[in-house]
């Protein structure tokens, strides 16, 4: 409880030496504690902390899914990486390690010691005496190496893609389908063989426990090139040397093939070439790094001299690796017992280990300030220089490149120009004080803020409380002069000012200062950024606009806006840089979120930055190097960034579904009824899979590429039975994109009703049945005609019987009766002349009834039509230069007497018509007996009629057309007259449906004539009807 106490109250109300110990033991404790645990559990699967200025180790093992037991590493050709184990084989991506194992994959063996990837993207694995071929991931070969030559240590690919085995007791290459020994008879070396390699001219180097032999890559011939050698590994550096370390004689060079040097201190049993000029030799003595020059001596122990090594943690030697491998983008690998780790190139540089503190660029160089240790000039080492100042609080290089440093319970400031140190007295100020900010305005006036103490500024000689401005709040945080000359003085609770020479302006929350206490301003002509808790605003038209960008921006303590325009930001997590181009674009756009990038533990940053003294801990030398501090100091170039240049190869892996998994291909089939499936994808990428980028669509369902970070998969619901194509890029940490990507088709079998074809009998169907209810309809709507005519036929049958008992009677009575009259009058008698002429007209009256009364009882209903129009025409051409034609069409079948009569009158109208006014020569009749309908058409060669007429539908004051459409409608029927096309005459049809022309019919027969003619089969129906067709 008093331990707390005490921390507590020196978190509150420490003095500023308690405080600034705090800070710099806390960046330790991060350095060394946190960076490789939270932060590394927060961005990454693997346990990540640098081991030393040059190079970060990462680690996976079984919290992380990683085997245990690896005992073998290969890359294939795609990018994965293949781990061999005791429990089988695994392929790891860079974030997830997956079995190989059915039901997706291959049955591989389990006990692997070897693995060896072919230029095809294919896998050789050994293990025990078998071995085994995969392509893909899918099975292509399994062979048995004989008995006799033991287990397979070492598997490795020769020159011409062919495997070549090292077991205990034999090197074989598979040719001709056939495992062939390599070396001469086994008791010429008598025996035991530890590893192989293939050197940069092909040749094969062997390990055995006779020594080291060398096969030429052309003759096939053995050269024995030492003696001596153990259980150990080769590797060749840049300059062509090949070196072999084992457990027992430590490592030897060999030069234009003759063993040139040997360090026995350097016992172990791998090593692995690192760029043009290094060495990484794990064993025992965990991780080494030492320059690669065969020609150096040992030291005392056999061992490289101290100054030959670069970098050593011998902490690693706990991780027992068992395998190395260098993958394709410059990392290297480690197999182990407890998993796997990797050594990745730092892209931030430590040049002095164990230091941090507050930064100062001074041209090219650097000074470094220190509460423990003072002010120091960096260099190939930092040299501390004399200082009348202890703890160093604040360092400051103004415009002109004078720094101005200030400290605890100091009474001066200290003032470095051109190499000479001068001071400048501060006012009183309280025991305790330490100066938190300096800065100096255009005019040259120079300001600091003490704490306790207040903030003051130096002009004309003296010092001025708040340089006159009594409005701003006592105790200042940061300073920055702008290139346009204002001076920014940042403060807690979201405040920042700008003095403008004599003028004063407050920036507060209204202004839109979100960032809590301003720790840093950077300012420029065109740009002013503040940083603080809150994360970072930047001024737009007068205000401040929060900063969004694509990371975190939190717990600020520094910012710097480069000569080239970016803006780098130190914060609690990391460096975090801001391209030029995306600063513009925000501040073109500011609702976007800028493109960032960051720079933490994995880059070999140590530790974490606070706003606690000393400060700055962010600086810009005059040759464009950063510099920045957390618990450890590192530069960076900004124009010469080290990138991943390999794009990664997307690749889908598995499309899964609510029923069932299928490994992915260029086609995959999936059940039927699948309304929803997932489809898994990876890009192998080593060097920062967490970064890694994706894109994907769906064809048909995704307009566009839909971008994803740090997610892997996607999934899809309610689709449509058929064929869907999904497609997936990827990219690295560094933007640099696949340009080919994956895709696959994925299949979903249509059930019969979703085909084609079945849709289109549905239509059919549909239609056939649409069809079948008009024809019924058909058949009633004629029926009720029927009905109609019937009836009208019965009230005709009863006025004509009515007329005939009763007018027809009563004038023959009429002429009875004056037929006496006039029998009673003599022959002469004019009265007699009279009535019998009287009787003339009665009784061609009484015919005429006569005539009228069949018409209405229907007499000649039975009269065919045909023969009717025929007498007509002969009576027409009588005394006419017109010329009368008929043509008939089809079967005759008798007519209904009601259709026949308006039929009748309807053409003897259209004939009567043509000839008063067509001015025709030719008219012809054109009768039509058709299952359908039954039809007349009037065609004559005359003048035609009239549009005006056409589109009345009849002269004004003239009702033929209007009567034939009249008598055609009740009995089911139209009338149609048109004009011919080339304006050589009229036509007039007239069209009666069947159901109401004709009397008889057999039942089906015209409704099957009818659809056999709609469908062209209409002679060959009616010849199986038996009918006549015209």
């Amino acid at each position: 409880m008093g331990k707390r106490t005490s921390a507590y109250r020196l978190l509150t109300s420490g003095t500023v030496e308690e405080l600034a110990r705090l800070a710099s033991a806390c960046r330790k404790v991060l350095a060394f504690l946190l960076v490789p645990f939270v932060l590394a559990s927060l961005s990454s699967a693997a346990h990540a902390f640098p081991v030393g200025p040059r190079y970060t180790v990462s680690t996976w093992g079984i919290p992380e899914g990683a085997p245990s037991d690896v005992r073998a590493l290969a890359m294939t050709s795609d990018g994965f990486m293949w781990l061999g184990t005791g429990t089988g084989l695994y392929r790891f991506d860079g974030v997830h390690f997956t079995r190989m194992e059915p039901p997706l994959y291959a049955a591989v063996p389990s006990g692997i010691w070897a693995l060896a990837a072919t230029d095809n993207n294919g896998l050789w694995v050994g293990a025990r005496s078998r071995v085994t071929l995969l392509e893909d991931a899918v099975l292509k070969q399994e062979e048995y190496l004989p008995a006799a030559v033991g287990p397979i240590r070492q598997l490795l690919m020769a020159p011409s893609n062919q495997p070549v085995a090292v077991t205990s007791n034999d090197v074989l290459m598979r040719s001709a389908d056939a495992w062939k020994s390599i070396l001469p008879p086994v008791d010429a070396y008598r025996t035991t063989y530890y590893s192989a390699f293939r050197a940069q001219d092909d040749a094969l180097w062997i390990a055995s426990s006779e020594g080291v032999l060398r096969r030429d890559p052309r003759s096939g011939a053995i050269a024995k090139l030492s003696t001596q050698a153990e259980a150990g590994h080769f590797t060749q550096s840049a300059d062509g040397t090949v070196w072999y370390q084992d457990i027992q004689y430590g490592l030897t060079a060999f030069t234009s093939a003759k063993a040139i040097q040997r360090w026995p201190g350097e016992k172990g049993h791998l090593v692995m070439s690192v760029g043009t000029d290094v060495l990484v030799m794990a064993g025992e003595v965990g991780l080494r790094v030492a320059n690669a020059n065969p020609n150096q001596a040992s030291d005392a122990n056999g061992a490289f001299p101290r100054q030959a090594i670069v970098e050593q943690d011998d902490a690693l030697g706990k991780l027992a690796a068992r395998d190395l491998l260098a993958d394709r983008e410059g990392n290297y690998w480690a197999a182990t017992y407890d998993g796997l780790a990797r050594l990745r190139t730092n892209r931030l540089i430590e040049p002095w280990v164990g230091q941090s503190g507050g930064l100062a660029a001074t041209g090219n160089g650097l000074m470094v300030l220190s509460y423990e240790t003072g002010l120091s000039q960096g260099g190939a080492a930092l040299t501390n220089m004399p200082l009348p100042i202890k703890e160093g609080t604040c360092i400051y290089e103004d415009a002109a490149g004078t720094v101005w440093i200030g400290g605890r319970n100091q009474r001066a400031l200290v003032q470095i120009k051109d190499g000479r140190i001068t001071t400048l007295a501060l006012p009183e100020m309280p025991d305790g004080a330490y100066v938190a900010a300096i800065g100096v305005d255009q005019a040259g006036g120079v300001w600091f803020t003490a704490h306790p103490g207040g903030t003051y500024r130096w002009h004309d000689g003296q010092w001025m409380d708040r340089g006159g401005f009594t409005e701003m709040p006592r105790y200042g945080r940061s300073y920055a002069l702008g290139e346009d000359g204002r001076f920014w003085a940042g403060y807690a609770n979201n405040k920042i000012f700008a003095i403008a020479g004599h003028t004063l302006k407050e920036y507060g929350p209204e202004q839109g200062v979100g960032v809590g206490t301003v720790y840093s301003v950077a300012a420029r002509a065109d740009l002013v950024a503040i940083g603080g808790e809150e994360g970072v605003d930047l001024l737009l038209a007068d205000k401040f606009v929060r900063l969004r960008a694509s990371v975190g921006l939190m717990g600020v303590s520094s910012l710097l806006l480069t000569r080239g325009g970016d803006l780098w930001i130190n914060q609690s997590n990391g460096l975090v840089r801001i391209p030029k181009a995306e600063l513009a674009a925000f501040m073109r756009t500011p609702s976007i979120a800028v493109r960032a990038e960051m720079f933490d533990f994995r880059d070999g940053l140590k530790g974490s930055a606070t706003p606690t003294p000393p400060l700055p801990n962010a600086a810009e030398a005059d040759d464009g190097t950063l510099w920045f501090s957390a618990a450890n100091i590192v530069r960076i170039n900004p124009e010469n960034i080290p990138r991943n240049v390999v794009a990664p190869r997307a690749k889908i892996l598995t499309v899964s579904t609510d029923r069932t998994t299928v490994r992915a291909g260029s086609e995959i089939s999936l059940p039927q009824g699948t309304r929803a499936f997932s489809v898994e994808f990876a890009a192998p990428s080593m060097t920062d899979p967490a970064k890694v980028r994706y894109r994907y669509r769906l064809e048909g369902v995704d307009e566009g590429w839909r971008e994803v970070h740090g997610v892997n998969q996607a999934s899809y619901s309610n689709l449509p039975s058929g064929n869907h194509v999904f497609s997936v890029i990827a990219a690295n940490e560094d933007g640099v994109w696949d340009k080919v990507g994956a895709q696959s088709r994925i299949e979903v079998p249509l059930f019969f009703h979703e085909h084609l074809w079945f849709k289109a009998l549905v239509v059919v169907i549909g239609g056939l049945v649409l069809w079948f209810a008009f024809w019924l309809r058909s058949l009633q709507v004629a029926a009720q005609v029927r009905d109609r005519l019937r009836e009208r036929s019965k009230e005709r049958e009863r006025i004509a019987r009515d007329l005939h008992d009763t007018m027809l009677q009563g004038i023959q009575g009429l002429m009875l009766h004056l037929q006496v009259l006039s029998d009673g009058l003599t022959q002469g008698d004019p009265n007699r002349r009279s009535l019998e002429t009287a009787l003339d007209n009665a009784d061609t009256l009484v015919r005429e009834g006569r005539e009228r009364l069949g018409d209405l009882r229907g007499l000649e209903g039975a009269i065919d039509l045909s023969d009717y129009f025929r007498e007509i025409l002969e009576s027409l051409r009588g005394g006419s230069r017109v010329r009368f034609t008929m043509s008939e069409e089809g079967e005759r079948v008798e007519m209904t007497p009601e259709a026949t009569d308006e039929i009748k009158k309807i053409v003897s109208e259209a004939l009567v018509n043509a000839l008063r006014h067509s001015q025709a020569t030719n008219i012809k009749v054109a009768v039509v007996y058709d299952a359908r309908a039954f039809s007349v058409q009037v065609i004559d060669d005359g003048i035609g009629i009239p549009d005006e007429v056409l589109s009345a539908g009849g002269r004004d004051g003239h009702w033929g057309l209007a009567g034939m459409r009249e008598r055609a409608q009740r009995v089911g029927g139209s009338v149609e007259a048109c004009n011919v096309t080339d304006g050589s005459g009229a036509v007039v049809t007239v069209r009666v449906p069947a159901a109401s022309a004709y009397a008889r019919r057999r039942p089906g027969m015209s409704v099957l004539l009818a659809i056999c003619d709609r469908l062209g089969w209409r002679v060959r129906a009616a010849s199986l009807l038996g009918r006549r067709t015209a």
